[in-house]
């Protein structure tokens, strides 16, 4: 490889790496929390490439990475534990074979990712079992007023999982919440909010959580689990006023731990929990596994309670979480359900003979949460949103929409060495939702374009928008708390901003939803009057801001036992790791002052060419597009009709009609200016 080579990682919506240096980093990852079964490699001076993928339809567990040798050399793996791991042959009644029921892909590509995204949605949307339920357009999965959501806030998330000890509180909430449906001015059903501590977690009925509450570890977020109820004196009061208000609520629990303080832990926590083999000795057979040659699979975050990763191919587990997702949405009368970590947490392998799995590895993490989800679904009924931490594939066809922290954590510009790729969506456009990235106080009162570029990245990712917290806790570094800044005069061009993309998300929901990503189309940027082609009025519109909070998980191998599990938490959201030697980092962000991302209809008939401007003390530019309409994805016709759409009015002004294949033109942008080109398929004339 050279410095003009990339390799694709297949984390979040897909991160692009480029040059030795960054590649040299390397990577390994769990599946599922990678998010798709790919990697790919990529040469720029030989426009080409390389796919690599396991085509697994049943999504069993495994790890994939890639390495850069000391002669520049790139090497592309997978590994898993089978399932029977450890179990003598004999005893195997697959006939004495350990086996991976599934073919790792080799294909020759471009040197553009896009290639390999298309090679692999369509080997998914026809073969993998998550995808079989069809589209959202048509499968019924996901209620209809999701459809209609553009924003996210939650009451009080804060970085370190460490929180403020009232942002929880219904009496605290409600003010909140009505003074931003207030501020963010949008249309009744187009704002959603996550609820954290909506229940006791260990705290009195009174509600004296502030008093008595003797540290963190005893009450608060992560405590608990799976212990949610009763709910906080006032909830459903108001919960009832923010209806009234036209907000949707998704209230938070988490589907995968177990806090081993609670009472029911012996009994029934214990049994059920991820067992780990600590001895790896051969084993006579699948139900004679020692009990002193196992462990639990433990883990800490902010409170410092002690928790259990819990098998989700147990009956317990699978009841347990549905029963409470079933209570909290048809007693509480919820919109929804937050269920943390599902898709964000890498498997484990389990052996524990007793939860009537195959011992070590297989599909049996997969399929034991695709009937937990199921479960959950069947009580909660159709009008109810179940939402997840990442976008692991397997888990869409279980939940309705993902939360794609992770998925936007890395640089936005297009020229840096390492930065986010809409990949996720270019496979899985149509089949499901995502929404929410991490926003910091710094976004709005150090460098508010920050924050307007975070939002334009969403909008031409196609998530939807925010996921702002409003309480935050301003002892812990980075500040997320965004209440104050959000509703500061100072920001009124920020909250204008964020209105014109949630006019922009509405405006264009057909696509966003139903649609998936193009390619890159190529745009430049000039200074206004200047010729496309002259490169003395080129601009280059990357930007660094170096205070800005940037989150990236490093490569490592977390030990919680005295022998090796590799193991990694993607938990840019609830969870992170606190040792510093592997935990989350803080850095500068990059960003483009300009961007541009393409959506074509699901139909192919139309496509639109997102440009958004970020900047608020910025020059007007013009921007030139030329594309085919094959590299699009469009429909074959004689003619394309172009039409110029200003997101922030909904107005739509003809602007040409192009003869043939090529479509090109240009339009001028100015400072935090939002712009779709439109481009309609006209009626063939050919036979």
């Amino acid at each position: 490889m050279d410095d003009s080579d990339s390799v694709l990682r297949n984390a979040g919506f897909g991160v692009l790496v480029s040059g030795l240096d960054a590649i040299r980093s390397g990577y390994y990852a769990p599946y599922p929390q990678a998010t798709y079964q790919f990697l790919s490699a990529m040469s720029t001076s030989t426009s080409s490439g390389v796919y690599f993928a396991t085509h697994d339809p049943l999504a069993e567990s495994k790890h994939f990475s890639y390495a850069l040798d000391d002669d520049d050399y790139l090497s592309l793996a997978v590994d898993a534990i089978p399932p029977n791991a450890g179990v003598a042959f004999s005893s195997i009644s697959s006939g004495g074979k350990l086996a991976v029921n599934y073919p790792i892909v080799l294909a020759a590509t471009s040197s553009d990712w896009y290639d390999s995204a298309e090679l692999y949605r369509a080997w998914v949307l026809s073969e993998a079992s998550w995808t079989q339920q069809g589209p959202l357009a048509t499968s019924g999965k996901s209620p209809e007023w999701l459809r209609q959501t553009t924003t996210w806030v939650n009451s009080h998330w804060q970085q370190n999982d460490i929180f403020n000890l009232t942002g929880g509180d219904p009496n605290v909430l409600l003010p909140r919440m009505l003074e931003i449906v207030d501020r963010f001015g949008l249309e009744p059903g187009q704002l959603a909010m996550h609820w954290y501590e909506w229940d006791q977690l260990g705290y009195s009925a009174d509600d004296e959580y502030y008093d008595e509450c003797p540290d963190e570890v005893t009450c608060g977020f992560d405590t608990h689990y799976p212990t949610y109820f009763p709910e906080r004196k006032n909830f459903s009061v108001a919960l009832d006023a923010m209806h009234e208000a036209g907000v949707k609520i998704l209230p938070y629990i988490n589907g995968r731990i177990f806090d081993e303080a609670v009472d029911e832990w012996t009994s029934f926590g214990e049994p059920n929990a991820v067992k780990s083999l600590i001895n790896q000795t051969v084993l006579v057979d699948d139900q004679s596994v020692p009990a002193a040659d196992l462990s639990l699979d433990e883990e800490s975050y902010g409170s410092l309670a002690q928790f259990a990763v819990m098998c989700p191919a147990t009956d317990y587990w699978q009841t347990t979480i549905a029963d409470t997702v079933n209570e909290i949405v048809t007693r509480l009368e919820t919109d929804g359900v937050y269920i943390d970590q599902i898709a964000a947490a890498g498997p484990y392998p389990c052996w524990d003979p007793t939860h009537g799995h195959p011992l070590g590895g297989g599909s049996h993490w997969v399929d034991g949460y695709k009937e937990m989800l199921a479960s959950a679904r069947a009580g909660a009924g159709s009008e109810a949103a179940l939402m997840t931490e990442s976008n692991a594939e397997p888990f869409l066809e279980g939940v309705d929409i993902f939360l794609t922290l992770v998925g936007f954590q890395e640089n936005l510009a297009t020229t840096s060495t390492e930065h986010i790729v809409p990949v996720f969506p270019a496979i899985y456009g149509g089949y499901v939702y995502s929404a929410g990235a991490m926003f910091y106080h710094s976004d709005m009162d150090d460098d508010s374009d920050v924050f307007c570029a975070r939002l334009a990245t969403q909008l031409l990712y196609g998530a939807q928008l925010g996921w702002m917290s409003l309480g935050g806790r301003d002892n812990q570094d980075p500040y997320m708390g965004m209440l104050d800044v959000m509703m500061d005069p100072a920001h009124d061009d920020e909250i204008e901003f964020l209105r014109t993309m949630s006019r922009a998300r509405s405006t264009l929901t057909d696509y966003f939803v139903d649609g998936r990503p193009t390619r890159d189309l190529s745009v430049a940027l000039t200074s206004v009057g200047v010729a496309k082609g002259e490169a003395v009025g080129r601009v280059a519109t990357k930007r660094i801001a170096p205070s800005a909070v940037r989150r990236v998980l490093r490569n490592v191998h977390v030990h919680t036992h005295e022998h090796e599990h590799a193991h990694e938490h993607a938990h840019g959201h609830e969870h992170e790791e606190h040792d510093q030697d592997h935990g989350l980092v803080t850095l500068g962000l990059e960003y483009d002052a300009v961007a541009t991302q393409g959506w074509i209809a699901a139909d192919a008939s139309s496509m639109v060419l997102l440009i958004v401007s970020v900047e608020k003390a910025a020059s007007s530019l013009d921007a030139s597009f030329s594309f085919s309409s094959t590299a699009a994805g469009l429909s074959e016709s004689d003619e394309y009709g172009v039409s110029l759409l200003d997101l922030a009015t909904g107005e739509e002004v003809p602007v040409s009609t192009c003869a043939g294949a090529e479509i090109s033109g240009t339009v001028e942008i100015g400072p935090r200016q939002a712009l779709a080109v439109k481009v309609v398929a006209k009626t063939s004339n050919r036979d």
